[in-house]
């Protein structure tokens, strides 16, 4: 599961329009069980619904479930209830400014992967060059376009320690002050 998902009531209308993509969003069981092949309108009337989960041991079953969720009572199925997780919209996306030219490759991936981390935790949508641009023989311009246009796509910038000896940094930061984007500093 991504970690910018919540969890939300299961309903017959939102798990309908999770399953067929019109929201972004995953149906899981209570325990984080994959459910896959979620067939709605079952012929039956107490038990309409009919999912293929898979189990701890990684084994699948296929299990009936009524309109809220709930899986058909045998054995102990009450870990098989239906959950959804939708894509949470009101995270702040961020970008992250960060030196990366005439630095060691692996140091710089770290770095950025650690701060990507650290923000996802602390509730935000963290973006980094790498994302963007993963093409190692891209041009420094195609790099920077890149860099520059995934920075518009985010509500802030985050700029590491360093930036201000980073000309394609300092280009960011002149871009976050223009557009006004909030700006935050390591």
């Amino acid at each position: 599961m991504k970690e910018y998902m919540r969890q939300i009531p299961f309903t017959v209308d939102m798990a309908k329009k999770i399953h067929g993509g019109l929201i972004k969003g995953e149906i899981k069981t209570r325990e984080g069980g994959n459910v896959r092949g979620l067939i709605f309108n079952v012929n039956n009337e107490k038990w309409p619904l009919c999912a293929v989960v898979t189990k701890n041991n990684g084994k699948e079953i296929v299990l009936s479930f009524n309109l809220d969720g709930s899986a058909l009572p045998y054995m102990d199925t009450s870990v098989f209830d239906l959950t959804l997780y939708v894509e949470d919209e009101n995270r702040k996306k961020v970008y992250i400014s960060l030196p990366i030219t005439g630095m060691e490759m692996e140091k710089v991936v770290s770095k950025a992967n650690d701060r990507k981390k650290l923000l996802s935790f602390k509730g935000f949508d963290p973006v980094i060059p790498f994302d963007v641009s993963p093409d190692s023989n891209a041009s420094y311009a195609e790099h920077m376009g890149r860099d520059i246009q995934a920075l518009l796509e985010c509500d802030a910038v985050y700029f590491c320690r360093g930036w201000q000896d980073s000309k394609g940094c300092q280009a960011e930061y002149e871009v976050a002050k223009i557009y006004g984007k909030q700006m935050v500093f390591e």
